[in-house]
């Protein structure tokens, strides 16, 4: 919530003579923070965006909006938009040499092509994420990294059960100190676990991610899939009240 506000009092400063690539930045910033809870207005930031990178004439922000239009249109759940998008913005990062700005956009893109895949093909999703796992290893993308692991976990745990790569995500998450992150892996553990008839270890983890949300107090609620709640595996309880 700090982060999206703090993009929206940079608005009026770029539109006030600063460089419109910055603005156009902005706004594809602007735009994947608000893409769940605001969609049209994310819509918005990303029409200005690409206006901006069609008026500069500019290859490398036109991509960065394809990637992030790509993001917005996943979480809306128009998977064959993001597709469209998701492709033809890893093909220009392909045609950059994957360095520099088009490894960001290559990585979000992959990232992209792996969710829309995961439903249809597991194989095609797994080989998006590991493209994505490598380009974050090589960048030392560090929080990324830890996503795109994060990814090939969901993938094994969707495809036979196995949760290493995910516990190693999540022991990856918590030395980072990516505690959003670890608790929506934690509770996709715990998810796995309550589903392979390890109940007792399913509620105790589901149990203390709860515990370490109602003292925490976040404004969003993690769960996988990007919904926002907080509950034990064994069906109990509810969203933390305030």
């Amino acid at each position: 919530e700090i982060y999206t506000l703090s993009l929206h009092d940079a608005l009026p400063i770029s539109s006030a003579g600063v460089d419109p690539r910055r603005e156009a930045v902005i706004r594809v910033r602007a735009a994947r923070t608000m893409s769940e809870d605001s969609p049209s207005e994310a819509a918005e930031h990303l029409a200005a965006a690409r206006a901006i990178a069609e008026r500069v004439a500019d290859p490398a922000l036109s991509s960065q909006v394809d990637a992030a239009a790509a993001h917005c249109a996943i979480e809306a759940g128009d998977v064959d938009k993001a597709r469209e998008l998701a492709h033809r913005s890893l093909a220009q990062a392909e045609a950059a040499g994957l360095t520099d700005w088009a490894a960001d956009v290559a990585f979000d893109s992959l990232q992209v092509i792996g969710r829309t895949e995961r439903a249809r093909d597991m194989e095609a999703a797994r080989s998006a994420f590991e493209r994505a796992y490598e380009i974050a290893r090589q960048e030392n993308f560090a929080v990324r990294r830890i996503g795109a692991l994060h990814e090939l976990g969901t993938v094994d745990m969707l495809a036979d059960g196995s949760t290493a790569r995910l516990a190693e995500a999540r022991e990856m998450a918590r030395k980072a100190g990516a505690i959003s992150m670890m608790t929506v892996i934690d509770l996709q553990l715990a998810n796995a676990w309550s589903m392979l008839e390890d109940l007792d270890r399913a509620v105790e983890v589901a149990r203390r991610e709860c515990r370490a949300c109602r003292r925490a107090r976040p404004a969003r609620w993690p769960r996988p899939g990007g919904r926002r709640s907080c509950w034990p595996a064994d069906g109990t309880g509810g969203p933390p009240r305030p």
